[in-house]
């Protein structure tokens, strides 16, 4: 796989243990403008777009909250 299509996919995925902050950082530069949530075992738990980051301020979530508490697991 090239090196850019590995900058593409680095910037994807996160584990669960990730903040929301982290989330939008990569949302920010990732081209895919999706977030494949993963756990310890490399299996996919769910997807955080920046759409479900909005919503979770909206709602009153703080930033620094975990990414477990926006992730889409039906996605």
């Amino acid at each position: 796989m090239s090196d850019e299509k590995n900058m593409i996919w680095k910037n994807t995925i996160l584990k669960d243990s990730a903040t929301i902050k982290e989330a939008a950082e990569n949302l920010e530069f990732n081209k895919m403008k999706i977030i494949l949530v993963i756990n310890r075992k490399d299996e996919l738990i769910g997807t955080v777009s920046d759409g479900d980051i909005r919503r979770a301020l909206i709602k009153g979530k703080k930033i620094n909250n975990s990414i477990l508490e926006v992730v889409n697991q039906n996605p």
